[in-house]
């Protein structure tokens, strides 16, 4: 065999086994870069699919929320739109779930819109139009495919599920029907909300500026609610709150809890337009229009435009209000401890408020044409008195023996006039006096002495004068001068809110004897005989004491004179003598039936005067004189009154020498008075801070045309069982408006702001005293307020109607009224609300400001340039970026319309809809005024001068409040005059009514029927608006039952009022509702008069949440969300209209039918999480 040799066989090369080595790892590489470039492929494959997948979801977010702004502007871009939720639906339904509808324009013959009727569409994604169009019932998203739109990323992990928002998915398909994606939206109302970002500014304008921030709300009261008041963080201050973009962003702010919670109830966005929602267009500008000449349009014309009213005798003209509206330019700076800032007494222009008509004083009620600021009468009384003085004169040889040897006396009888006026104003008001005359006092007597009449029939009171005691023909007339002290000239002052008492005839020292030495010419009424007309007394403030005043001893008269009277003309008296009065109504031949009392304004050192106000009390016979005059307050008694016991003559014996001051014997035994209504005290149900205005000036109380029950004064004739029960305090004081004693009534009670500074809001024409003329009824407050009159019928506004009136039919007017009674509230609320607002832009000068702070145009420059805020800090300037803020300024300044432009260039920042039904939202609302710093001139108080405090949830009255806050338990007196205010549970008692209420009766399709009553409603819903209905459902004022009576149905029933129910405790907050008016009751009027100025009836923000997604085989594979906030513009959707133009002038088609234009303001996508 053959061997192979090892050794010959050639051994591999090195080099050789290294490429293959290479070779294979290469191979490998290959296989594995291979493998590898096939995976990438395919991931990025997947990444692109899934980008595609997700970008196509954003596109169809964007295309739900280009829907969802298609829809808001073809629905709310026009100005008569209202927006709400749909809770006013369905409890159960997303407190973001919104709805709109056209809003309506209330007039008397249709008060109040049919909501159902004028619903448009619920603003959120359904595949149903014809549910989206229906109001009666929410859109229902338990079928098809929804989308989460608010959730626990949106409200925060304590969120409840009724909170969320879904919305339908709307499917779209591609070319071959399979459905490749959706989407889904809604529209949120973010005007339903509380802005949580605004902050007051500095105050500029000292202790104006403190006024100024009570006469609008500056921001909303966060604090108010529950959850975000207790953590430290001062909402009332600027804590950075201002640069909050959204709620999320409220972690970051030191001391801020989680906002997200809140999402329904507070927001960082919210603009408004100042539109007319009931009639379309801008609103008007009274700050600009009263600042200058009235246009004709204006000018000596009724407030009240509605064919059916506007030529009532009682329609106030628009020269009132901007006479008012102007006041603070005359306002006067003092020197004295006086508040500082006083009024001068004044009379508008052409006020004439009587007529003597064949030797009678007839009221003469007619709309003013300006504000008067000048004390009322509030109350005269004349005391009659029995006093038995020496023989005078002639007498005293001529009756000795004539009852026995004892007859050394001569009976007298008194009548001292004591008049109380009153200030109803908050201001100071200096003056130099009134001439007060009244004639004719309505009232007879029968002398008794030791039990015989000496009168064969009872004697009038003009009957009892040696000159003119044939009969009673013969008017008997007397004026009364009321002055600073006796014997001045000189001015004095009357404190806001107060009485003052004038009852000091003579000083304290004088004497019968005096009186004797000086001819009889300060008190002893003989003169009476020579023109009749008993002689000028003048009556200083303070009260002398009972038998001081006129004086007479001419008591029986020779016609009249009964066979046991010794002598004609005078009553002589022995020691022992027992002598008795007996009185009744009776009406003098020399009147037709009438007792008028004139105020005339003292206006010169001369005496001069010019006619201030009347009372008017037209009786027109016996039976009915003596009806009012008693009405059930005799009690046992009965005309004639006679006295329980007779008295001696020494009994009553006061020595000729005796002053004054000393008396103690003088026998007070009858009263008879005019005053205004109180209520406690009155003979009939009464309401001064209501329907019984004791700030009247011109009344005419006629019996037989209405129940005397209804008119603001009332006559009685009543016995004196004591003292004459005249009661004034050390500053010469009296009692009234709840009562006329110091156990019952009040020394101060303001009714009426003179304003310091330009009118901020509507509702502070409320104190412009509209019902001023003289016509009934007598409202106290107007604009504003809403409570029912008691003389027009549930279902009107006016009685009667033009084209029913002499027709027989419903509201025609009775044959004897003599005029037609108008609803104050409503109709002025109804013409003033929505089309009406204050900008204040308008001159900042009088002496409040220290002079000057500049006109008009100086004012509004500053604003455009943002140099210096308006005092309604909430509006803000609207200026294209190109624009130059001083010449736009200019141009308006010198525009003679820019009261009908000025909206056309401003925001309102955080405008806040009626219609909300956030409670949360509506505590930020009642508590915006929260540690607002307060300055008040307490004229009552110890120290007399003004003070200022920061409260706690102050709703004032008056800007300037006339007292010491009040919780509504303090007493009575700061009751009536303080400034109200709310603790945190009377806020939170009061949202949740107002809240209650709203559902109930919203949604309101104007900012007029949020704020009226419904004459069209229940009898609940036509007594009071809702506001008012919500704040006596919340019993916030029950504590005012101590100053009010219980009324009820049987108790009324005699007076046949139109509206019965207005007066029942029972609609009226219980028995605190007769109090109603006070400076502390918490009325609407009050929650208006600062948060007016930032109600809306729809929101002009919204807010649109809209998902999309991407479908594949049936399956979601992508999704998006996106948020976005619009904002509805001045501008129209066409440019060829210009904003200020009225919807009806309108030339572009497009305008028509959108309206003015939205713009997203703001726009975010949002992750999962946030949702």
């Amino acid at each position: 065999m053959s061997k192979t040799s090892v050794q010959n066989r050639r051994r591999p090369s090195s080099k050789s086994g290294f490429a293959l080595l290479v070779t294979l790892m290469l191979m490998a590489f290959l296989l594995v870069l291979g493998i590898s470039l096939t995976a990438i492929v395919g991931l990025e494959t997947q990444a692109t699919q899934t980008a595609q997948d997700i970008e196509k979801a954003q596109q169809n977010a964007l295309a739900g929320l280009q829907v969802a702004l298609g829809q808001l502007q073809e629905t709310a871009g026009h100005d008569q739109r209202i927006t709400a939720s749909g809770q006013y639906v369905d409890d159960t339904a997303s407190p973001a779930l919104t709805g709109v509808w056209r809003s309506h324009e209330p007039n008397p013959r249709s008060p109040s819109g049919d909501a159902d009727a004028n619903f448009l569409r619920w603003l959120v994604s359904h595949p149903n139009r014809s549910t989206l169009e229906d109001g009666s019932q929410i859109p229902d998203t338990t079928g098809g495919v929804t989308a989460l739109l608010i959730g626990e990323g949106s409200l925060g992990p304590d969120m409840s599920s009724s909170q969320e928002l879904w919305a339908n998915v709307l499917e779209i398909s591609g070319n071959n029907g399979e459905v490749v994606g959706g989407f889904a939206y809604a529209v949120m109302d973010e005007g339903a909300k509380a802005r949580v970002d605004l902050t007051p500014s500095e105050n500029v304008y000292g202790d104006i500026g403190l006024q100024a921030a009570l006469g609008e709300a500056r921001r909303f009261g966060v604090e108010a609610i529950n959850d975000l008041g207790n953590n430290g963080f001062k909402w009332w201050t600027d804590a950075g709150q201002d640069r909050l973009l959204t709620l999320s962003g409220g972690q970051s702010l030191e001391g801020s809890p989680d906002l997200r919670e809140f999402n329904h109830d507070l927001t960082t966005w919210s603009r408004g337009l100042l539109t007319d929602v009931a009639r379309g267009g801008f609103k008007n500008d009274l700050s600009v229009l009263f600042d200058g000449t009235l246009p004709s349009q204006y000018a000596g014309n009724g407030i009240y435009e509605d064919f059916s009213v506007d030529s009532a005798a009682a329609n106030p003209r628009w020269d009132l209000l901007q006479e008012y509206a102007t006041l603070y330019k005359d306002i006067e700076a003092t020197s004295t401890d006086e508040g500082g800032y006083q009024a001068q007494a004044r009379l508008p222009a052409g006020h004439q408020p009587y007529e003597e008509v064949q030797g009678n004083i007839e009221a003469r009620p007619s709309p003013a044409l300006g504000h008067a600021i000048v004390p009322v009468l509030t109350k005269l009384e004349i005391v009659f008195s029995a006093i038995v003085r020496d023989p005078h004169g002639g007498w005293a040889g001529n009756i000795a023996g004539l009852r026995g040897d004892g007859t050394n006396y001569m009976l007298h009888m008194i009548y001292s006039p004591i008049v109380t006026i009153y200030n109803p104003h908050n201001l100071p008001i200096e003056f130099r006096g009134l001439k007060i005359s009244f004639a004719d006092i309505p009232i007879g007597f029968q002398f008794y002495v030791n039990g015989q009449p000496q009168l064969n029939a009872p004697a009038p009171l003009n009957q009892l004068n040696s000159n003119h005691d044939e009969n009673s023909n013969t008017t008997q007339q007397f004026t009364i001068d009321l002055v600073s002290s006796l014997g001045a000239t000189s001015s004095m002052v009357i404190q806001p809110g107060e009485t003052m008492v004038f009852g000091t005839a003579v000083t304290p020292d004088w004497s019968w004897q005096q009186e004797i030495n000086d001819d009889y010419s300060t008190m002893f009424d003989w003169r009476n005989r020579e023109n009749s007309l008993s002689d000028g007394m003048e009556l200083a403030p303070g009260w002398n004491t009972e038998g001081v005043g006129f004086d007479i001893d001419w008591l029986v008269p020779p016609l009249l004179r009964s066979a046991d009277a010794p002598i004609d003309g005078v009553l002589p008296l022995s020691g022992g003598d027992r002598v008795d009065v007996g009185f009744q109504p009776m009406q003098p031949q020399s009147s037709d039936g009438r007792f008028s009392v004139t105020v005339d304004l003292i206006i010169n050192t001369s005496g001069d005067t010019e006619p201030a106000g009347v009372i008017e009390f037209h009786y027109r016979d016996i039976n009915a004189l003596s009806e009012v005059l008693s009405h059930g307050r005799l009690g046992d008694d009965q005309y004639p009154v006679r006295l329980e016991r007779a008295r001696t003559a020494l009994e009553l014996y006061e020595a000729s020498g005796t002053p004054f001051r000393d008396y103690v014997n003088a026998w007070p035994f009858a009263l008879f008075s005019l005053s205004s209504k109180t209520t406690l005290d009155s003979g009939s149900p009464s309401k001064p801070g209501v329907f019984h205005s004791p700030a009247s000036y011109i009344t005419k109380l006629d019996p037989e045309i209405e129940n005397p029950a209804v008119y603001s004064y009332e006559a009685s004739l009543l016995p004196v069982r004591s003292s004459s029960g005249v009661e004034i305090d050390e500053k010469n004081r009296g009692f009234a408006f709840t009562g006329h004693s110091l156990g019952t009534g009040v020394r101060a009670f303001p009714i009426h702001e003179i304003p310091m500074l330009p009118i901020q809001s509507i509702a502070q024409l409320r104190h412009a005293n509209l019902a001023s003329s003289g016509h009934l009824p007598n409202f106290t407050y107007t604009v504003g307020e809403s409570w029912a009159s008691p003389l027009i019928p549930k279902n009107a506004v006016s009685t009667p109607l033009v084209e029913e009136s002499n027709s027989g039919g419903q509201g025609s007017t009775p044959e004897e009224q003599e005029y037609a009674y108008l609803d104050h509230t409503w109709l002025s609320n109804n013409e003033l609300w929505d089309s009406y607002y204050f900008s204040t832009i308008c001159g900042y000068d009088g002496a409040a400001f220290g002079g000057s702070q500049g006109d008009l145009d100086e004012v509004l420059t500053r604003f455009m340039n943002g140099e210096k805020p308006l005092f309604n800090e909430r509006l803000t300037p609207s200026l294209s970026s190109d624009a130059n803020p001083t010449e736009v300024a200019n141009q308006l300044a010198s525009d003679p319309e820019l009261y009908r432009k000025s909206a056309a260039y401003l925001w309102l920042e955080g405008p806040f809809n009626i219609n909300s039904v956030s409670v949360n939202a509506w505590k930020a609302v009642l508590g915006s005024l929260n540690q607002r710093g307060v300055s008040y001139y307490d004229a009552l108080g110890e120290d007399s001068e003004v003070v200022s405090e920061v409260a706690t949830n102050p709703l004032p009255r008056h800007r300037r409040p006339v007292g010491p806050a009040t919780d509504g338990e303090s007493i009575r007196e700061e009751r009536w005059r303080g400034f109200r205010v709310l603790d945190n549970d009377q806020i939170d008692d009061l949202a949740n009514a107002i809240v209650a209420v709203v559902k109930e009766r919203g949604p309101f399709l104007s900012l007029a029927e949020f704020v009226n009553r419904n004459p069209d409603g229940s009898t609940r819903e036509a007594l009071k608006g809702p506001l008012q209905e919500a704040i006596d459902n919340s019993r916030i004022n029950e504590m005012f039952s101590e100053d009010s009576q219980n009324i009820e149905l049987q108790d009324i029933e005699e007076y046949d009022f139109a509206f019965p129910e207005t007066m029942l405790e029972d609609n009226l907050a219980g028995a605190a509702g007769y109090a109603a008016g006070a400076a502390g009751y918490v009325t609407q009027g009050d929650i208006l008069s600062a948060l007016g100025t930032t109600l809306s009836a729809r929101s002009d923000t919204f807010r649109i949440r809209a998902y999309g997604e991407t479908s594949r085989l049936n399956q979601v594979v992508a999704k998006a969300w996106c948020e976005a906030v619009v904002q509805r513009v001045h501008e129209y959707v066409d440019p060829a209209d210009a904003p200020d133009v009225a919807p009806a002038d309108l030339s572009s088609q497009e305008n028509i039918d959108f309206g003015r234009g939205f713009k997203i303001v703001s726009f975010r996508w949002l992750d999962s999480d946030e949702v």
